[in-house]
């Protein structure tokens, strides 16, 4: 049972991300209503989870051309694809899902063009659902030859012969998805229906007209295409046809708590006999209908792409989530809650991460007891409910939440932010940096008294004064100075000149009712910030030292910044997240020739001088290690370099050796040598070399 679990959670990931979600996300599909219509006429109205749409041209040709994906090599080695390998152990078809994953990112990184690659043209949908329990991946292929011979490639390399069975007339082939030694066989399906290729799931317990529906040689009796779903996704939220799709809570419930009336239950039940008879004979029928009730007044999780904007230097993507509530009188509440939310706390571009929360004490009180009252007056049968109900009459006191208010009166929400952390000799941490943190109410003057009351027990606060001058903390163990200030509505305390500059900016903004929670956070200083950290982090064991750095230096080359706020609505819950790339330009990412010092990231997480290496302008290349005296050349290479994409490729010519001081230098053998270059900067770059040695090295070179 355990393999039936582990099977369909990893085969519905790579179901849905691999062929589908990957390729939507690099462009590779694109629209056309006819076809969209094909792939959802055969997918059930009831499904628990669904998400279609496309992707366009220009943000492919976007990701292609950044310099960051130009001979980015993929390392098949690497940790989380021998861990996929390895819990696909013993089953044929799990091991194909993941080499059709390495295949898809090592042609990624060829630069190949991957549409004509895997027989898709720009300008086709997908669709992927759930029929029942089973993942189904449907998509339009514009030369089916090709997209099958990619398959049988991945099957050829690792000797998995797929078996063969007609489904309604339609040739499909399949691999055991399943251990052997399990009782339940699952397989792996593909199947080609002129240009449609659908990749699923088909389990013993499949009817044959359930595996026509879900080839598409039948339709559904119900389906997604009858229900209007897809329309209704764009009508009611406004989301574009780049992605739209839902999670239901409510087929879920269903399926768990009717499983006889639901496509879902059915299979839990033909595939968890044991499991699904011990809940069912645990919740009794009333109990049921009265879960399921609640159930129903939080139906799904929709979500969708409001907008994506494709120029020369940058994508802009929105995101929307909203958790859809059927109680008018919860959401009417609810919306009552959103507070104040810093404008910081939505522009990534000028530091390295922001968080903010907000809420309206004022109103919190009134809507914990108007939920309080809501809850407590419904009529439950259900022993579990009923007791619920109870507890929360008995135990919960909605005035606590007016006693907060008092002690914060008119309090509307806290943020912080973190602009800057950089190296410092002069302080005594050996760092420095910028940082803010915002409290807002309807009179800040009373959250300063209230803070310096609060203190004055440990640590005495100066009177702050009331016209935005700010006033320094006396704080002897920290590396810099903290002010304190009162800006029009909010209390502030910061410290550096960013977080003095936006301290400012927040004296003419207005309080406002913008969410509950919000964050920014830009990739590439957040990475810097961390590397100028990590030699002040205890890590003492390589493994953990290395794969840090290398995560760090991820982050500084992503050019990305996201933000995200949420928030309580008439429709529920809703969340936006914003996400922008922006293009490297060639000539950032290029080394310059010099002389550079080279460093070797030792085994106690420490930097080792190494050696200097002279890259010239006309392509050869000079390395000389002296030894720890600084007296004598121990080790010197001549080599021809170039850069290709990130990488950078040295072909090596003479090589000469010596043990110590003294000694002659003798010829040695030489070796080409390949590293990744990652975190370019003005100062030099790192690079990790995983070609020409035994282990992975992690260099720096500054110059």
């Amino acid at each position: 049972m355990k393999g039936i679990r582990r099977c369909l959670l990893m085969a519905s990931i790579l179901l849905a991300a691999a062929p589908a979600w990957s390729f939507d996300f690099f462009g590779l599909f694109g629209s056309d209503d006819a076809d969209l219509e094909r792939l959802l006429a055969s997918a059930p109205a009831e499904t628990a989870w669904f998400t279609a749409g496309h992707s366009d041209l220009d943000s492919y040709r976007f990701v292609q051309g950044d310099p960051l994906y130009q001979g980015t090599p993929f390392n098949a080695n690497q940790g989380p694809l021998e861990e996929l390998y390895g819990l696909a152990e013993g089953s044929p078809g799990m091991s194909l899902l993941v080499r059709m994953y390495e295949d898809f990112m090592v042609q990624m990184s060829t630069q190949v063009d991957l549409p004509s690659y895997y027989g898709i043209e720009v300008g086709d949908y997908y669709a992927f659902y759930l029929d029942g329990l089973m993942p189904v991946v449907r998509m339009v292929v514009s030369d089916p030859q090709t997209f099958v011979q990619r398959w049988e490639e991945a099957a050829n390399d690792l000797e998995a012969t797929a078996k063969t069975r007609q489904i309604a007339g339609l040739t499909v082939q399949q691999w055991r998805l399943t251990p052997v030694q399990d009782d339940n066989q699952i397989n792996l399906a593909l199947s080609l229906d002129g240009d449609i290729a659908t990749l699923t799931l088909i389990n013993e317990f499949d009817s044959d007209e359930r595996l026509a529906q879900r080839f598409g040689r039948a339709n559904a009796d119900e389906s997604l295409l009858d229900s209007d779903t897809w329309d209704s996704l764009g009508k009611e939220y406004d989301f574009d046809t780049l992605m739209r799709g839902y999670v239901s809570l409510a087929e879920v419930s269903k399926a768990l708590l009717h499983p006889h009336t639901s496509l879902m239950g059915r299979d839990l039940q033909a595939l968890m006999p044991s499991q699904m008879a011990d809940l069912n004979a645990s919740i009794s029928a009333n109990c049921a209908d009265e879960w399921q009730g609640l159930a129903q007044s939080v139906p799904r999780l929709v979500y969708g792409i409001e907008d994506v904007d494709v120029s020369a230097d940058r994508i802009v993507q929105s995101l929307r989530f909203i958790l859809e509530m059927n109680n008018q009188n919860v959401t009417t509440e609810l919306a009552k809650l959103p507070g104040s939310l810093p404008a910081y706390s939505a522009d990534a571009s000028d530091k390295i991460f922001a968080v903010a929360a907000g809420i309206d004490l004022n109103a919190l009180s009134p809507v914990i007891t108007a939920l309080w009252t809501e809850f407590s007056n419904a009529r439950f049968t259900c022993p579990e409910l009923v007791e619920m109900q109870t507890a929360l009459r008995n135990g919960l006191n909605p005035s606590f939440a007016g006693m907060i208010n008092g002690v914060l009166p008119g309090f509307k929400g806290l943020g912080m932010a973190a602009f800057n952390l950089e190296p410092d000799p002069q302080s005594p941490t050996g760092l420095s940096g910028s940082a803010l943190v915002s409290a807002s109410a309807d009179d800040p003057v009373n959250l300063a008294n209230t803070l310096r009351a609060s203190a004055a027990a440990f640590y005495p606060i100066p009177q702050i004064p009331t016209n935005g001058d700010p006033v320094a903390v006396p704080m002897p163990f920290w590396p810099q100075p903290i002010y304190l200030a009162i800006k029009g509505s909010h209390l502030v305390a910061y410290t550096g000149e960013a977080a003095a500059q936006a301290a400012d900016d927040l004296t003419d903004e207005p309080l406002n009712r913008n969410g509950t929670l919000a964050g920014a956070i830009n990739m590439p200083r957040f990475g810097d910030a961390m590397i100028d950290a990590m030699p002040y982090f205890e890590l003492p064991i390589q493994g953990d030292c290395e794969a840090s750095y290398l995560s760090m230096l991820a982050f500084s080359d992503l050019p990305v910044e996201y933000t995200y706020r949420e928030t309580y609505t008439e429709r529920g819950w809703e969340a936006v997240m914003n996400g922008k790339i922006e293009k490297v330009a060639s000539e950032d990412y290029q080394i310059e020739p010099g002389q550079y010092q080279t460093s070797v990231l030792g085994g106690d997480c420490q930097w080792y001088p190494d050696g200097t290496e002279t890259l010239s302008a006309d392509g050869s290349g000079h390395y000389v290690q002296i030894d720890e005296q600084q007296q004598c050349e121990l080790y010197t290479l001549d080599y021809q370099w170039r850069q290709n994409g990130n990488q950078l490729l040295q072909d090596s010519e003479s090589g000469q050796s010596r043990d110590r001081c003294g000694q002659s230098l003798s010829s040695v053998e030489v070796e080409d040598y390949q590293c990744t270059i990652l975190g370019m900067s003005e100062d030099g770059f790192y690079c990790l070399y995983d070609a020409g040695l035994d282990t992975e090295m992690l260099m720096y070179y500054r110059r």
